[in-house]
């Protein structure tokens, strides 16, 4: 059944939806918090085969060829951690936690910037969430510093 729209005290409307993007996160209704991910795999997909396509397998493998050896060597050998870092340096391949911290600051950085009211709602709790990263590697302020933080503190030796 189609609900009419929500009208705000400004005159704006808002339209009943089963899904919305926000931030480049596709929301969809339901009872509970709900994302969709089938933008983002559409996406990925596409943009393979495009790739794909114009260079060929060859190139491809030629390209990352050497990671994917090492990488199928390190869990074929099982080695130790030592070794897994010291593979992922000489890659200059940040582990997954490395890249999950960087993707989170730089996305609370552009959240506390926006000037969009939903956004100034949870202004104070992504910032204090931001200043807890920041705070992690050093004397960050920003999410460059931060990914340059990262890399000195990762490519040092143990």
């Amino acid at each position: 059944m189609q609900c009419a729209n929500l009208t705000s005290i400004h005159g704006g409307s808002l339209k009943w939806v089963s899904s919305c993007r926000y931030l480049g996160i596709h929301f969809v209704s339901g009872r509970t918090l709900k994302c969709s991910f089938d933008s983002a795999k559409a996406k990925f997909y596409r943009a393979f085969n495009a790739m794909y396509s114009k260079v060929g397998r060859a190139a491809l493998l030629r390209s990352k060829g050497k990671h994917l050896y090492y990488c199928t060597r390190l869990k074929l050998a099982r080695c130790s951690p030592v070794v897994v870092g010291e593979c992922q340096r000489n890659f200059n391949f940040l582990p997954i936690k490395a890249q999950l911290t960087i993707r989170t600051a730089k996305f609370l950085q552009s959240f506390t910037a926006s000037e969009n009211t939903l956004c100034l709602l949870f202004k104070h709790k992504a910032s204090s969430q931001l200043i807890r990263i920041f705070s992690e590697y050093g004397k960050a302020h920003s999410a460059c510093q931060l990914i340059n933080a990262i890399y000195e503190q990762f490519m040092q030796y143990d």
